[in-house]
């Protein structure tokens, strides 16, 4: 299974491991968001990049800093 199908399962993701792109961050958020899923996160994006995902995910995301 891809992390994309995961997050539409309404999976609760931990991505901490790695480095993702912001736009694949911004998807899997909207998609575990959409589902009622989970995302966390410890990438070092850009303050305009965690603006945007806490937007996308409100409650839905979790950012480790």
């Amino acid at each position: 299974m891809t992390l994309e199908t995961l997050a539409s399962l309404g999976a609760c993701l931990d991505l901490l491991a790695h480095t993702y792109m912001p736009m694949t961050l911004e998807k899997l958020v909207g998609l575990a968001a959409s589902s009622g899923g989970h995302i966390i996160n410890a990438s070092q994006s850009m303050p305009m990049t965690l603006e945007n995902l806490a937007r996308i995910g409100g409650s839905h995301v979790t950012f480790k800093f």
